[in-house]
């Protein structure tokens, strides 16, 4: 019988040694050019639009009005000039916490501040990048503890969030639905 050996050969390495692009960016603050400008450019284009079929519950929540109760309807509703023009989500600073060992992905800190044109809210976030993210597509998930832990990162997803927000708060500081809402914005 006859023995087979299998070995690496010299030139394999090489090769996978220049596929750079595919690695991960050793730190966090390397994505944050990329996802700042998606946010931005879908803020500047999405925020001043008309939104089609706006209903709100009591609490000043969007809701579906099949399967929600909403108390504001609305064919369609445009944020105003002075709101849609400060809306704004950015990530201001980064900080590489590590890499989970269970699949390689490396685990960031994000320092946020958002705007929807009532207030400025700044906090922090972890994600968990993929491996083979460039910093030009940063492909992350919310890391586990956080409240939407496993959420796919869409840069027009935490965008739409600061555009609801204005919305609700708009139609709550509107004298023609004040007192419809239970809560205070």
């Amino acid at each position: 019988m006859k023995r087979l050996k299998f070995g690496i050969t010299a030139a394999s390495i090489p090769i996978a040694l220049l596929s750079g692009p595919v690695i991960a960016a050793q730190d966090c603050s390397d994505y944050i050019p990329s996802i700042n400008k998606q946010m931005a450019s879908f803020l500047a284009v999405v925020g001043p639009r008309a939104m089609k079929n706006v209903s709100l519950d009591e609490f000043g929540n969007m809701v579906d009005p099949m399967w929600g109760r909403p108390i504001v309807k609305l064919d369609t509703y445009t944020l105003p000039e002075s709101i849609s023009k400060k809306l704004a989500y950015r990530f201001t600073d980064a900080a590489t916490k590590g890499v989970r060992t269970a699949n390689g992905r490396t685990v960031c800190n994000f320092k946020y501040e958002a705007n929807d044109g009532f207030k400025i809210e700044k906090g922090y976030i972890n994600f968990d990048v993929e491996p083979f993210s460039t910093t030009s597509e940063a492909v992350m998930f919310v890391s586990p503890g956080e409240a939407t832990s496993g959420v796919k990162f869409r840069p027009d997803g935490f965008a739409q969030q600061v555009i609801n927000s204005a919305v609700r708060k708009s139609l709550a500081s509107d004298p023609q639905y004040k007192g419809k809402f239970n809560v205070v914005f």
